[in-house]
């Protein structure tokens, strides 16, 4: 259980004191390690993820093998909500990209807080819309504009997540 006092993560944060007394006490802290898999597509989620810091990459794999990054979440996100909301399977891969922190949710107390409560239910749901929303522009800026544009992009969105002027980054984590 996390402990009483504002909640790490920014989409908790957001939630009023009721909902987030839901929640509370639900909530398992674990350490997010590089390269651990949260969720991978077609598989049954058990938990959702609410980083309080590190970085998850939302990846894609396509038939020839390329994976392709359509996200990039941290604190201010969560891993596997819409999954949940829904059927419970994921739609894509979740990989720890860098190091750090989260709040772990098991799936079936998340679906039923969100049964419960309406706002609670609606403020995920709009995070899901909204993550849709950057998805969308990053495959848009992917296909318009060259690699050293998309890499800077790359770069600030990784640095804002991290809040952290350095990355914990070698030239073989960005080749993969």
């Amino acid at each position: 259980m996390i402990a009483s006092g504002p909640p790490p993560n920014r989409l908790l944060r957001m939630l009023d004191a009721a909902d987030y007394e839901l929640v509370r006490p639900h909530l398992i802290r674990i350490e997010l390690v590089r390269e651990t898999v949260l969720g991978e597509a077609g598989a049954a989620l058990r938990h959702v993820y609410f980083p309080h810091d590190g970085t998850v990459s939302i990846t894609v794999g396509l038939a020839e093998g390329q994976t392709i990054e359509v996200a990039m979440l941290g604190r201010d996100s969560m891993v596997g909500g819409g999954a949940a909301l829904a059927d419970g399977i994921a739609a894509s891969d979740a990989v720890v990209l860098f190091p750090g922190s989260a709040s772990m949710l098991e799936i079936t107390a998340f679906r039923t807080i969100a049964a419960t409560s309406a706002p609670f239910r609606s403020l995920m749901i709009r995070h899901e819309q909204a993550l849709l929303a950057r998805a969308q522009q990053s495959l848009l800026c992917n296909t318009r504009h060259p690699v050293e544009a998309r890499l800077a992009r790359w770069l600030l969105c990784a640095r804002d997540l991290s809040d952290s002027e350095t990355l914990p980054l070698t030239q073989e984590t960005l080749a993969q």
